[in-house]
C-alpha cells in the first residue's frame, strides 16, 4: 500500500480549521455547488435503480454531507472516516460516525447491505485500491450494492483547469490525485466477485450524467459513477459502454 495518510489527515483538517461544517470544500471541492450537484445526480441514478436502503455505510464520510443528501429517508447512517474533525462534524449531524481506517474496518464481514465510496479512490494508488474493493466485497452481503464514484482524471475539464492553475502560477495545496480508469475498476470489481449494475460519468457543469462511451461524456464528465452489487457467482468480466 502506498499513500502518506498522515498527509492526508493532515490536508483535511487544515479544510476543516478553514471551511464550516456545511461547505464541501471542507472535503477538497474546489465549490459548493459542484457538490450539491453531483450529490443530485447521484441520487437521480439511485431512483433509477431503485435504490432506496434503510441502512448505509460510506467509507470515506468526510462530514457526512454526502450521506445527508443522497439518502434522507434511509434510517440509519454510518460513516467512517481516518480524520477525527471529519468524523466530529459527521457526529454533530446525526450520522453514527466511525473514526477508522479503510483498509481495516472495523465491522464483520458480509455484515452490511448498502456500501458507498465518494471521491476517496483518487487518493490511492492501484494497489491499495485493489485492497480498499476487497474489503468492500467483504463487507458487503451477497446481493449487496456498492456506490462507487471518483475522479475522471483524463475528463477535459481536470486538464484544462490544471493548465489554468500552471498558468496562473497558483500553488496546487490538493494531493496528487490518481487516475483510475473505469476499464481498471472495473476489473477490480469483477475480481471481487462485484456484478456491475450501472455506469455513467457525471458531468456537475451540466447537472447531468453521461454516457461513459461518448467523446463528449469524456470530456466534461468529471468523476465516474458505478453501481455494483456482490454477487454469488463469478461474473463475466466486462467493461460498461
Amino acid at each position: 500500500m502506498s499513500f502518506d495518510q498522515d498527509f492526508l489527515d493532515k490536508f483535511y483538517t487544515r479544510l476543516s480549521q478553514i471551511y464550516d461544517a456545511n461547505d464541501a470544500r471542507q472535503s477538497g471541492y474546489q465549490f459548493s455547488w459542484w457538490f450539491r450537484r453531483l450529490s443530485n445526480i447521484v441520487k437521480r441514478q439511485l431512483i433509477v435503480h431503485e435504490i432506496d436502503p434503510a441502512v448505509v455505510i460510506d467509507l470515506g464520510c468526510g462530514s457526512g454531507l454526502f450521506l445527508q443528501q443522497a439518502f434522507p429517508e434511509s434510517q440509519n447512517l454510518i460513516g467512517v472516516d481516518y480524520n477525527e474533525s471529519a468524523c466530529l462534524r459527521a457526529l454533530a449531524r446525526g450520522i453514527r460516525a466511525v473514526r477508522a481506517d479503510l483498509f481495516n474496518l472495523p465491522f464483520k464481514d458480509s455484515q452490511a447491505s448498502t456500501v458507498c465510496c465518494i471521491n476517496v479512490l483518487q487518493q490511492f494508488e492501484h494497489n491499495a485500491v485493489a485492497d480498499l474493493l476487497k474489503s468492500v466485497s467483504n463487507l458487503l452481503k451477497p446481493e449487496g450494492v456498492f456506490i462507487l464514484v471518483w475522479r475522471n482524471n483524463a475528463s477535459g475539464l481536470h486538464k484544462i483547469a490544471k493548465l489554468s492553475s500552471l498558468l496562473n502560477r497558483k500553488e496546487d495545496k490538493h494531493p496528487a490525485w490518481h487516475g483510475h480508469s473505469l476499464q481498471a475498476i472495473s476489473e477490480h470489481l469483477h475480481s471481487n466477485n462485484f456484478e456491475i449494475k450501472g455506469a455513467r460519468l457525471i458531468a456537475p457543469i451540466f447537472g447531468c450524467s453521461l454516457r461513459t462511451n461518448s467523446t463528449f461524456g469524456n470530456f466534461f464528465g468529471t468523476e465516474f459513477f458505478v453501481l455494483a452489487a456482490k454477487s454469488l457467482k463469478n461474473q463475466v468480466r466486462h467493461t460498461p459502454s
